[in-house]
């Protein structure tokens, strides 16, 4: 039994199972890693998910309310209660184009003026 185990075959054969297993100890262990950085990155974007869709119910909510439903058909649709006018407004305040001044031209004289004083 000493023989056996002090034989340089059985000690390449410990060393070569040895470094398989650690290699595939370290693999597992990497695989532990991008496996658990890949979880975190999914629960950030399961939070993130969560609060817009909570925002996309509270605006569900209250796009279902009265006051919302007759903004919609007041403003959009241009509907009216009886005995009431619609006034539709545009919706950018229009600019006058500027007017252009003519162009006076100046005596010679007057231009001198302007120089020396």
């Amino acid at each position: 039994m000493q023989r056996l185990l002090s034989h340089p075959l059985t000690i390449a054969l410990f060393t070569a199972l040895a470094i398989i297993f650690y290699v595939s100890l370290d693999k597992s262990a990497q695989t532990v890693q991008s496996s658990s950085s890949t979880l975190l990155k999914l629960e950030e974007q399961n939070k993130k998910l969560g609060t817009e869709v909570a925002k996309l119910e509270e605006q569900v909510e209250t796009a279902q309310t009265g006051l919302s439903k007759e903004k919609i058909i007041r403003n959009e649709l241009l509907l009216q209660k009886p005995g009431e006018y619609v006034v539709q407004l545009p919706d950018g305040i229009v600019q006058p184009e500027p007017v252009a001044e003519p162009d006076v031209q100046e005596s010679p004289w007057e231009a001198w003026k302007k120089v020396l004083l």
